[in-house]
């Protein structure tokens, strides 16, 4: 809709106030429509994660080792498809326990201001040796801290997808995508109670609506514990054992009391 739009714009020079709305207004509603049919994203879980770090300690090529790692720091830093093959050496530091990061050019960020995220990685961690000892494995090779192996320029955002699907494929996880990875951070931070304002600002987005579509609705995120009511009784009794907390299921004994219950209705 929109390179139609543009176009026919191009063709007859400009629009008019009331046309511009117009096409505006189309373009937003076609998104809408968009959104209405969009397959949810899979979400990637930590263990997930942890069994990608797995393959990328047991790696024993160059290859091996950048592709695990552009899915390891793709979720801790949140990054894009495109923020990941744009990223170069001089946009990672790391101060102590924290890594830096410096994204020259987020998707929203039209004026490429440059958005700076910051990462837990401690000293000695997994991911920071991993990241150290890629440093110096392809150092002096390129700029880019995932080049391509062939001719040490830049990936391009559709290779890293593809680099993320295999990897995801060799750790056992399938269905999910380089966009998985976003998501899966993005719940992963709001489980460990971090607010809106903070993985907004970590995942870089504009707004708390464009967060919200990442975002899945599950008991542990909105701290529900089953144990601890938000409206107690004095009559509240201990959680039944029978039911399944995360199903909701009765057992089979109170099936069988239930249709006992019946069967004695229906003879009165």
């Amino acid at each position: 809709m929109s390179q139609v739009i543009a176009a026919f714009q191009m063709s007859h020079n400009s629009f008019q106030a009331t046309e511009n709305a117009l096409a505006t207004a189309l373009v937003k509603a076609k998104k809408r429509e968009e959104v209405d049919v969009r397959t949810p994203r899979k979400e990637v879980t930590k263990l997930d994660i942890l069994a990608i770090l797995e393959t990328a300690k047991e790696a024993r090529d160059v290859k091996s080792e950048r592709d695990a790692l552009i899915a390891l720091l793709s979720w801790s830093a949140l990054l894009r498809s495109e923020e990941a093959a744009n990223l170069r050496w001089e946009d990672i530091e790391q101060r102590c326990d924290l890594l830096e990061v410096f994204v020259r050019r987020a998707k929203n960020d039209q004026k490429a201001r440059g958005r700076r995220t910051f990462v837990e990685c401690q000293q000695g961690s997994d991911v920071g040796i991993l990241l150290a000892r890629w440093r110096v494995r392809i150092s002096g090779r390129s700029i880019y801290v995932f080049p391509n192996l062939n001719n040490n320029k830049a990936l391009s955002p559709s290779a890293i997808q593809s680099v993320t699907k295999s990897v995801f494929l060799n750790a056992g996880v399938d269905d999910c995508s380089h966009h998985s990875l976003r998501k899966g951070a993005a719940n992963e931070l709001r489980r460990n109670g971090r607010s809106f304002e903070e993985m907004r600002n970590r995942g870089r987005w504009r707004s708390e609506a464009g967060l919200q579509r990442y975002l899945v609705y599950v008991t542990d995120s909105q701290g529900v514990v089953l144990n601890n009511p938000i409206l107690p009784s004095a009559n509240a009794q201990k959680p039944c054992a029978d039911v399944e907390p995360t199903s909701g299921r009765w057992s089979d004994k109170h099936q069988e009391m239930s249709e006992a219950a019946v069967d004695q209705q229906n003879v009165n």
